[in-house]
């Protein structure tokens, strides 16, 4: 698993299934601690591929502990996919 600082900005390459031209996507994360999932606009690199990047400001970032992130995707028709979730450990500075 993944470690990072608590507060850095971080930039996410996050890859789909599906042909989502004309669709949208979305990041959803879990901050540690929460019971629900957050929603993050990402920017669509390749929508034959469904590439992503998602960008998770420092602002956000602000909570140590596991975070998980996943990939939301909406084809042209409606239909929506989820990603992997991906998890990594953030950390206090000079932990």
């Amino acid at each position: 698993m993944e470690t990072v600082t608590t507060g850095t900005h971080l930039s996410l390459a996050l890859h789909g299934r599906d042909d989502i031209t004309g669709g949208s996507a979305a990041l959803l994360y879990r901050k540690p601690g929460a019971t629900a999932a957050a929603e993050l606009a990402v920017e669509i690199v390749d929508p034959a591929q469904a590439s992503c990047l998602a960008q998770i400001t420092s602002a956000i970032h602000d909570v140590p502990g596991i975070w998980r992130t996943w990939l939301k995707t909406t084809n042209a028709e409606g239909r929506v996919g989820y990603g992997r979730t991906y998890r990594f450990r953030s950390v206090q500075p000079g932990s």
